[in-house]
């Protein structure tokens, strides 16, 4: 492993989590090779590194632009939420990642796939007009 890739507390490593790249695992790294993730099986849980990436490199990483106090209170706020359960469109590693960075609560994942959903609907109801 790279170093860690030079990660630092409130940092948010992104992996690939499915076959065609179009599905992200965020996790929060809190610092000694430790990361915060939500896990759809086992909810908030701490985990290493090596554990979090399961085989696989960091896609990319989201620099947290804090300083060591805001740092030290997002790991705080990571921290508070492990043992809750995982919510595929309420509260899924993304919804985690900004619940704990303190800011909207909200997954674009979750977003871009009902806007997916919507539109294909909506062709699928064009096509039966004619």
């Amino acid at each position: 492993m790279r170093d860690n890739y030079l990660l630092k507390a409130g940092d948010v490593p992104i992996r690939n989590k499915s076959a065609f790249g179009i599905i992200d695992h965020f996790g929060l790294y809190i610092g000694n090779g430790n990361v915060i993730d939500n896990h759809p099986e086992r909810g908030v849980r701490v985990v290493s590194l090596e554990s979090f990436l399961n085989g696989r490199e960091l896609d990319r990483i989201v620099r947290f632009k804090g300083n060591s106090y805001e740092r030290s209170q997002v790991v705080r706020r990571a921290n508070f939420m492990i043992g809750q359960d995982y919510h595929l469109t309420k509260f899924n590693c993304e919804h985690f990642v900004n619940a704990a960075w303190g800011t909207e609560i909200k997954s674009n994942q979750v977003a871009a796939a009902g806007t997916l959903i919507l539109f294909s609907a909506a062709i699928w109801g064009l096509s039966k007009l004619r």
